[in-house]
């Protein structure tokens, strides 16, 4: 008589692997071997295939989900023959089957504190949160308290509670004042689940100021702006010695028809070309309850000191100093150098005459400006700048012009 052995390869199934091959080995070569041929308890079975050996066949067994128990896979015997008809014998496999997730439950403690309240004093110690946890949960298990965006861990204790030590100034900082529980446990199949749970609280209201330097940027024209103070709450011994400035001062601090705000001038430097700063320490004033305030910090950039050009004319307006006749009827032009602060692209105006010429500066820091011969000579003073000359005889002294570099336009913050 033919045989048949059925083996479940996989030893047990769970809900992360709820199948396993199964395999059909003959003693000889079955003939009308069909999957109406087999029966499957707590599962299916799919997916009938022949293999290269003519004595084995293959399937796929597909546990029942959720369920624990025992699954398993049977070939009916005189459900196949062999080559001479005859009939053949049944066989059976079984596996052991949780596809059946634990089902755990967290609760935390009403209250985070006693009042439920993170105090000033409470936020600078370190504070037990608390609960219990129930159904498929188990001693040993991990809890997870988030706080803050941190994560607090902590394990079961006999009698299903747990305590975990958070930072009263992560409860104090968290921004919706919620704790965020979770507990997870792994049964005996390996199947692992997780359940939440969620307790707010109040904070403890800890004041704070926003500082804020109106403009933004100080220079030589505007070297004062308006600094405003605004509060989170109505502050308590807030005064001019709360407040501290650098490279500037504060003045005139006042507050305004809303008890939120305050304003004073904060007043730059002078000379001087950086960053300046008006501050509120912290802890320096308080709201009504006596809950001591946050600091704050606002920055200006200043530049108020200003350039420093120079010009300088070439020493002879002419070749020889002197204004011919002829170069009376000319355009002449007059040249020098700029340094210092000056630059490529300020402008130069030379006065000659009661008249102005203008012209850039080049590269190479120097400037060519054309002037009428005709004003050279009837400039009534002849002004010799940067150095006086002496007349010259026999013709007319050429007018020496009165220069000035003027920067182009700049912004410093």
């Amino acid at each position: 008589m033919p045989s048949v052995v059925v083996n479940i390869v996989d030893s047990a199934l769970n809900v992360a692997d709820t199948t396993s091959v199964v395999t059909f080995t003959f003693s000889e070569a079955p003939v009308g071997f069909t999957a109406a041929d087999i029966t499957a308890a707590n599962g299916t079975v799919t997916n009938l295939q022949p293999t290269a050996d003519p004595l084995v066949f293959t399937a796929t067994f597909t546990a029942s989900s959720p369920f624990e128990g025992t699954g398993s896979v049977s070939v009916s015997a005189n459900s196949y023959s062999n080559a001479v008809g005859n009939l053949g014998g049944g066989s059976t496999d079984t596996v052991g089957i949780d596809t059946k997730p634990p089902a755990p439950t967290i609760t935390l403690d009403a209250n985070i504190t006693a009042d439920d309240i993170i105090s000033v004093a409470e936020a600078g110690q370190t504070i037990p949160v608390t609960g219990v946890v129930g159904g498929d949960a188990k001693v040993g298990d991990t809890v997870t308290l988030t706080v803050n965006g941190k994560d607090f861990t902590g394990l079961v204790q006999p009698g299903k509670t747990f305590s975990i030590n958070v930072p009263g100034a992560d409860l104090a900082a968290d921004p919706d004042k919620v704790v965020d529980a979770k507990v997870t446990t792994t049964d005996a199949a390996g199947n692992t689940a997780s359940a939440t749970d969620t307790e707010g609280y109040t904070g403890s209201n800890v004041p704070s100021v926003v500082v804020n330097i109106v403009d933004s940027a100080l220079n030589v024209a505007d070297t004062t702006s308006v600094v405003t103070f605004t509060f989170s709450e109505a502050p308590v011994g807030f005064t001019a010695a709360d407040i501290t400035a650098a490279n500037g001062t504060v003045t005139n601090l006042q507050p305004t028809a809303d008890p939120l705000v305050f304003t004073a001038t904060f007043t730059a430097s002078s000379p001087f070309e950086g960053t300046g700063s008006v501050s509120v320490s912290a802890n320096s004033y308080s709201n009504a309850v006596g809950n001591l305030g946050g600091g704050s910090t606002d920055t200006v950039g200043i530049d108020t000191k200003p350039p420093a050009p120079t010009i300088t004319l070439d020493a002879n307006i002419t070749a020889d100093d002197i204004i011919s006749v002829a170069e009376a009827g000319q355009s002449i032009p007059v040249t020098g150098v700029v340094g210092g602060d000056a630059k490529v692209g300020d402008t130069v105006t030379l006065t000659v005459n009661g008249k102005d010429f203008t012209g850039l500066v080049l590269p190479g820091k120097t400037f060519s400006i054309n002037v009428p011969g005709a004003d050279l000579a009837a400039d009534p003073d002849k002004v010799r700048t940067p150095k006086s000359r002496p007349r010259m005889p026999l013709a007319t002294p050429p007018a020496r012009p009165t220069p000035k570099a003027t920067p182009a336009p700049t912004c410093r913050r």
